[in-house]
């Protein structure tokens, strides 16, 4: 839909709203930001997401949980997504600026290292549950070698380590203008890191019948196309928030009544494409 589809929202033009579903955040610049952690790939020497991502189930055998955020294609998080909830929640509720992310994977080590950070400018009702936003970037500049958490503490007075945080902590205006200079003085690898992307799903897709997103029963890429399945987009759900997870891993959909495995409460059912259908199955 667009030449440069991470850059904006669909329907955006260059520098103006996008318009509903989504919403501008008004960022308040003076607010706190946070440090959001996202699993980062074994088979790249970039820290991209973990599209092959593989992990044993309780009950035995082996669950595909492959990733989608942060999703550098579109430049949003939790729009196909349901996990960290509470960060993009928070993030609306303080009109937070930035999103800072970061994974296992610092230069050639897997020692824990901040890979990049949207600039927040959109935000929309995730429509799945109460409570439940998406939000788009109207920047990403992710780099090519992490920032260890050694350097950010050097160079900042953070007490990061690969214990804390655990998945997220907020970060003051001080501490985000710092990481975002630190950040910068590297070039942008975004699109880059799209490519490579792109590879790792197609690894998926010669393994597993065409799937490049196996537990999401997904043959096709994240885009601002695929986001049109999210029929509820925009729209606040009055669905009570459950858990992301389940002890067996497994989903029941409402609509087609059928039941799949996955590590996390998926948007759509990967069986009939219904959107916030999915429950715990009992």
């Amino acid at each position: 839909m667009n030449s440069d589809p991470h850059k904006k929202p669909p329907g955006a033009g260059a520098n103006q709203p996008p318009g509903l579903p989504w919403r501008e955040l008004h960022p308040n610049f003076a607010a706190h930001s946070y440090l959001c952690f996202y699993y980062t790939s074994s088979f790249s020497g970039r820290a991209v997401r973990d599209v092959n991502r593989v992990v044993a189930n309780v009950s035995g055998g082996h669950v595909a949980d492959c990733k989608v955020d942060p999703n550098w294609e579109t430049g949003t998080f939790g729009l196909f997504s349901t996990c960290q909830q509470a960060i993009r929640r928070g993030a609306v509720n303080n009109r937070s600026p930035y999103l800072f992310f970061f994974g296992d994977h610092a230069a050639a080590s897997r020692e824990r290292g901040v890979a990049g950070y949207y600039r927040l400018r959109w935000y929309a009702e995730g429509g799945t549950y109460a409570g439940d936003f998406c939000l788009a970037a109207d920047k990403l500049h992710f780099v090519e070698r992490p920032i260890s958490f050694a350097e950010v503490n050097a160079h900042l007075g953070t007490k990061l380590s690969n214990r804390v945080p655990r998945l997220s902590m907020k970060l003051s205006t001080t501490e985000s203008l710092g990481l975002l200079a630190m950040l910068e003085q590297q070039p942008d690898a975004t699109a880059a890191y799209i490519r490579e992307v792109r590879r790792l799903e197609q690894i998926n897709a010669r393994i597993s019948g065409g799937l490049k997103y196996v537990n999401f029963g997904r043959t096709t890429s994240f885009t601002w196309d695929a986001a049109k399945d999210i029929k509820s987009l925009g729209i606040a759900s009055t669905r009570t928030r459950s858990r992301n997870s389940t002890p067996e891993n497994r989903w029941w959909c409402a609509s087609c009544h059928a039941t799949h495995v996955s590590r996390a409460l998926l948007k759509l059912c990967p069986t009939c494409g219904e959107h916030g259908t999915l429950h715990e199955s009992q």
